[in-house]
């Protein structure tokens, strides 16, 4: 770098926030040479012209040619890491280890059946299911921990509508599951798989709830069980107003 240049990489380091972000490392000709993330970007980007000895020889050899750098800051590190990915993908910078899958990525996908499920996915389809995300952690216990406190059904028996009667269903696949499973004996699913129309009632009001939680209206959703609560309370049903209680606690940690 020139003396010039030196100058004005000093100038943007000493400008830098202490806020989680994404910098982008540019050459003489404004192409974008590096991109990632930062916890705190004042304190990551300073970092490569403190202790060069420190990096690889790839990132020295970065830093020589650095002509400006653009720093986007974000809400939180997830955003940050977020943010980083779709850049890295858009630009396919030169000192990036590009990115060729999305498996720091994923998907919660409402199923288009008409017993929908809830299942983790790496990528979107126009299929007619419902995605939320992408999350970038906790994906697998996010989706376990919705089917048991909202007691959707966790396998892959194959709904389909009757064609004879399109207001009935039928299965056309069991998956190799016993009808109904373990689940709906140990109070972690609705059992739609019986057919019974208030079962598969049931399960679609759960789904619905799951929807609105994903779709962050939360507020409604904890409104609508503490109502729940305080009637079985009412009622003198102890038992179950605890285990509604019990379960809004679990779903205010996963909602934060």
């Amino acid at each position: 770098m020139s003396s010039k240049n030196t100058e004005h990489i000093q100038k943007i380091l000493s400008t830098l926030p202490k806020v989680p972000g994404v910098y982008q490392m540019k050459d003489k000709e404004g192409g974008v040479m590096y991109v990632w993330k930062a916890k705190n970007l004042k304190n990551r980007v300073s970092s490569y012209f403190v202790k060069t000895n420190e990096l690889s020889v790839a990132k020295r050899q970065m830093v020589g040619k650095i002509e400006d750098i653009e720093i986007i800051t974000c809400s939180t590190e997830v955003e940050a890491l977020v943010l980083e990915t779709n850049l890295i993908k858009h630009l396919t910078p030169k000192y990036n280890i590009l990115m060729k899958d999305d498996k720091n990525l994923a998907y919660l996908k409402i199923t288009n059946s008409p017993v929908p499920e809830l299942i983790k996915t790496r990528q979107k389809f126009r299929d007619g299911g419902i995605y939320f995300g992408p999350y970038v952690s906790q994906v697998e216990q996010s989706v376990r921990a919705l089917r048991r406190i909202f007691r959707i059904r966790n396998c892959r028996v194959k709904f389909e509508k009757n064609r004879q009667k399109t207001d009935e269903l039928i299965i056309t696949d069991k998956a190799g599951k016993t009808i109904p499973c373990m689940d709906y004996y140990i109070g972690i699913c609705s059992a739609p798989c019986l057919l019974h129309t208030d079962k598969v009632q049931e399960h679609s009001e759960n789904m619905e709830r799951v929807k609105s939680f994903l779709s962050g209206e939360g507020g409604s959703v904890f409104l609508d069980m503490e109502t729940q609560m305080r009637d079985y309370a009412s009622k003198y049903e102890f038992e179950k107003a605890q285990e509604i209680k019990e379960t809004i606690e679990a779903l205010r940690g996963l909602y934060e």
